[in-house]
This record gives structure tokens, C-alpha cells and sequence, in this order.
């Protein structure tokens, strides 16, 4: 099956968006690239705390005023979700990071729990306590 590639431009486009939410001091405890295989395309995902709380219209509406205006990347090609996300839950099972720095962690071809994660480009992994 042929997919979309990552291109490197890409993920400097996700690190700029972690890094400008970071010096915002938005409160990202997970962020990476995922290949999503239904929509045959990149997301950047992006796990706040209180995503669920709050509900996706406040969030949405903190995230782009965290961001400002000069997007390299899509609204639509981004996706907040709650940190404790079970996404976000499967793939800590296998790979953590710091949950204030920025890594780069390619994360291809790997089954977890029964569930195959096709791509991802890790930035930031950290499931917080409930």
C-alpha cells in the first residue's frame, strides 16, 4: 500500500506548533505525527489536559489563539485530543518522553495490544496521572 510520505518540512512544521504552544505555556503533554489509515493521511496530534472537560469548541478556540495566525500547517490536518486519549495510553504502553522537551522518535510498523500503528513521528509523549 503506497502512503503519503513524512516530509522533513513537515516535521519542522510540528515541532514550530509544539514550540510556539510551549512558549504560550499551553499545557501539551503529548504531540506527534500519525498516520491516520482511514484518512489515507499525516495528522498532527496534539494532547492537552482538560481537552475533555472543556469540550472541543473551547479547546479548538485556545489552541488557534495559542498558535496566532502564521500556520505552516492545516487546521484541518491538526487534531487536539485529551492527554489521556486512549491513542495517546496505547502508544506510552510502548515509548515515553519528557514531558517538556521536544524529541524526535520515529515509531513505524509496530503492533501494541493488538492494535498496528503504521507511522508516527513522536515529539512528545508524557500521560499524565489521572
Amino acid at each position: 500500500m503506497d502512503k503519503t510520505m513524512l516530509l522533513d518540512k513537515d516535521i519542522e512544521n510540528g515541532k514550530k506548533v509544539v514550540e510556539r504552544l510551549d512558549a504560550k505555556k499551553a499545557a501539551v503533554t503529548s504531540a506527534l505525527r500519525f498516520y491516520d489509515t482511514k484518512l489515507s493521511k499525516w495528522l498532527l496530534l496534539i494532547g492537552m489536559k482538560d481537552v475533555k472537560k472543556d469540550g472541543p469548541r473551547i479547546s479548538y478556540s485556545n489552541l488557534l489563539k495559542d498558535l496566532g495566525d502564521s500556520l505552516d500547517i492545516e487546521v484541518s490536518d491538526m487534531y487536539l485530543i485529551d492527554s489521556l486519549d486512549p491513542l495517546l495510553q496505547l502508544i506510552a504502553i510502548a515509548i515515553r518522553t519528557d514531558e517538556k522537551s521536544i524529541s524526535g522518535i520515529r515509531f513505524s510498523g509496530n503492533t501494541i495490544n493488538n492494535t498496528y500503528i503504521q507511522d508516527a513521528y513522536i515529539y512528545r509523549l508524557s500521560i499524565p496521572q489521572k
